[in-house]
């Protein structure tokens, strides 16, 4: 179990660092209108990390029955294999999403409704990750801060339903200015999050 654990946290690179900060945290709750944490994503870096998730996650469904009577330390470590193999996926869409905001010729309809559709589920999928994430956060903590990471969770599902939107309607909003990610830009984005 412990190499599980040292498998799946050796797994954070998505073409950027940034002091005190993963990178697959700060990727899951962005919103894509804005864009602080995928603009500076590597598509290099996505792709390695996507195997690297997609073998910790063969690893884990293996290894399910040693856990024996630990079923929510397992469904815990699933949660969070879940939840960074959808981080990099998003990034890797919001980034074809920021590429048609600059050049919106560079999509047909029919590429636009791919993505389009690829952000919907997407959307759907982070949805669901929020519903699991209660469930275990219920099993074992107090409630504390879980409407606060709630909320940041339903803001980024917000925002990839309203870049499906935009896709399909074909009407792009101006891109997000470039700009190297420094740490007061992740602490305000991370504080907007967290409001309404």
């Amino acid at each position: 179990m412990a190499r599980i654990y040292r498998a799946l946290g050796a797994v954070h690179d998505l073409g950027w660092r940034l002091f005190n900060a993963s990178p697959l945290q700060c990727v899951f709750f962005d919103e894509l209108e804005d864009a602080t944490f995928i603009a500076p994503c590597k598509r290099g870096a996505l792709s390695k990390s996507e195997r690297a998730l997609a073998r910790v996650r063969e690893r884990l469904a293996r290894a399910r029955e040693r856990f024996g009577d630990r079923e929510l330390t397992y469904r815990e470590l699933e949660y969070a294999a879940d939840a960074s193999g959808l981080a990099v996926r998003k990034a890797r869409a919001g980034l074809d999403y920021l590429d048609w905001r600059r050049k919106p010729a560079s999509l047909d309809a029919r590429s636009r409704r791919r993505l389009a559709r690829e952000l919907a589920g997407l959307a759907d999928e982070q949805a669901r990750l929020g519903r699991r994430l209660r469930a275990l956060w219920l099993a074992r903590s107090a409630v504390s801060n879980l409407d606060r990471n709630l909320r940041r969770l339903g803001k980024s599902v917000r925002s990839l339903r309203a870049a499906a939107r935009a896709l399909e309607r074909n009407r792009p909003s101006p891109p997000p200015e470039a700009a190297r990610l420094s740490v007061m830009d992740a602490l305000r984005a991370v504080r907007s999050s967290y409001e309404s």
